[in-house]
């Protein structure tokens, strides 16, 4: 279990730290997927937990207490986060278990045994929620009941990549500690000395800034298409069919993502001259940006962000990702070749 905090993270581990000694039951650590928030709560709940933390706060990693949760048995602590989905086949034929994307009602009750039996050690309880918005309807009511009558020298400490999506009532009973990252320099220096990649500056931009998502990019074969993917986008005679047919293997999330992206990069340019995310295509996106229409591409954005909500159970991925295609293609402006 990783206890890590982050340089970049300094003020939102001062923020958390300062709210824990006011009494704070509850918090809500939100930011952008990939900035290491699930690495802070951890660190966090290690801290509340020891029985000797350091001067700067974190944990010692050597009482009795940093070995319990080195090794996963710690009797005070719970991390709750989507459960591997497992079925019932024969253990020679069952498939590698898939991991769920919700939070279920039965897990956040699984947790009343450890709220309500008083602590094996002195400093109390922590609970750890990764990620909160994968919370169902039900399982967010019943952990609502424990935020708003919180057992003793209990924590929670909740992730959120889209606090917008939980409850308001589960919000509003936690402090919000926001985890963000105000200077890209210490990002950038851990991502080199992290990830081999060319380009640390390109790769970090394509995360939008969070350096562990930057990681996942450059281990990700994937990504190496991308490039490709977006000189066909941008091609004058661009045809949405062929592309969908010609990347029919990358999964519809992928396509959503760089499409999502270099919208926004091609609005950006429009207005400020600069791209945000596929800096190394700007010379090529500048050109297409001058066939945008500004409304249409707003729209469009808007539309490619709704998708989110579908993208991972598509009824058609191939038909999903024409859809995608072809709505780009009809936002560029009149002198665009139609579709």
């Amino acid at each position: 279990m990783s206890y890590t905090v982050f340089d970049w993270q300094k003020s939102a581990w001062e923020l958390s730290r300062a709210a824990l000694a006011r009494g704070a039951h509850a918090l809500l650590f939100a930011g952008a997927r990939g900035c290491g928030k699930r690495e802070l709560a951890l660190a966090l709940a290690a801290a509340y937990l020891c029985d000797a933390p350091q001067p700067d706060g974190r944990a010692c990693n050597q009482c009795e207490s940093c070995r319990w949760l080195a090794a996963g048995s710690h009797p005070d602590f719970a991390l709750v986060e989507p459960a591997a989905e497992d079925d019932d086949a024969e253990p020679k034929t069952r498939p590698a278990p898939k991991r769920s994307n919700a939070i279920t009602v039965d897990q956040v009750r699984g947790l009343s045994d450890l709220m309500s039996i008083t602590a094996h050690r002195d400093a109390g309880k922590a609970i750890v929620v990764h990620p909160a918005e994968a919370l169902n309807v039900a399982a967010s009511n019943a952990l609502l009941k424990s935020l708003e009558e919180p057992p003793p020298r209990t924590v929670f400490l909740l992730v959120s990549h889209r606090p917008a999506l939980l409850l308001p009532t589960v919000r509003s009973r936690c402090q919000l500690v926001p985890v963000r990252i105000d200077d890209p320099a210490p990002a950038r220096a851990w991502l080199a000395a992290n990830a081999e990649c060319d380009d640390p500056e390109l790769v970090l931009a394509l995360a939008g800034g969070a350096p562990l998502a930057a990681v996942s990019i450059a281990e990700d074969p994937v990504w190496s298409r991308r490039a490709g993917f977006l000189r066909a986008l941008a091609a004058p005679d661009a045809d949405p069919v062929r592309i969908a047919d010609l990347y029919r293997d990358l999964p519809p999330a992928q396509v959503l993502s760089w499409l999502q992206t270099w919208t926004f990069d091609l609005v950006q340019i429009r207005f400020c001259g600069r791209a945000r995310y596929h800096r190394d295509m700007e010379p090529i996106a500048a050109g297409v940006a001058q066939l945008l229409e500004p409304i249409e591409a707003t729209r469009l954005h808007r539309s490619l962000l709704a998708l989110q909500r579908h993208v991972n159970h598509p009824l058609n991925a191939r038909l999903f990702v024409e859809h995608m295609l072809i709505a780009y293609r009809q936002a560029l402006a009149h002198n665009a070749i139609p579709v």
